[in-house]
């Protein structure tokens, strides 16, 4: 007996590391922030948190674009401590969700973190 296989439809984005105050990243940053805001009634200022603390080996902020070249999805890591990272600012735009973005761009940052020798890596969610 044979199983049906799942197709992937094909990727229609791009990641590549950017800084966190790139301009595209910025405007998702913001975007995620209004969303907390709606959500929880509250969120973080994402201009509180320094560009440096994504920058590596400390950290990497990673960008994901559509074909078109519109900002898709974003997130990062950074430090707590030697052996801990801590993975922020996770957003997908809602056009783009559904597509398994969100499971790449947190595989990608787990995947960077590991080779840098991180053990642990801390993830804080909304209800």
């Amino acid at each position: 007996m044979t199983r049906p296989t799942r197709t992937q439809p094909p990727r229609s984005w791009t990641v590549t590391p950017a800084r966190y105050d790139n301009p595209d990243v910025q405007q998702l940053l913001w975007q995620l922030h209004t969303a907390q805001l709606e959500m929880y009634g509250y969120a973080d200022d994402p201009t509180d948190t320094p560009a440096e603390d994504y920058t590596p080996p400390q950290g990497l902020f990673l960008l994901a674009r559509e074909v078109t070249a519109r900002p898709a999805g974003c997130g990062g890591w950074r430090s707590l401590d030697a052996s801990t990272a801590e993975v922020k600012r996770m957003y997908v735009h809602p056009d783009t969700r559904g597509q398994s973005l969100g499971r790449e761009l947190l595989l990608r940052l787990e995947t960077d973190a590991r080779l840098r020798g991180y053990t642990h890596m801390q993830l804080e969610t909304g209800v």
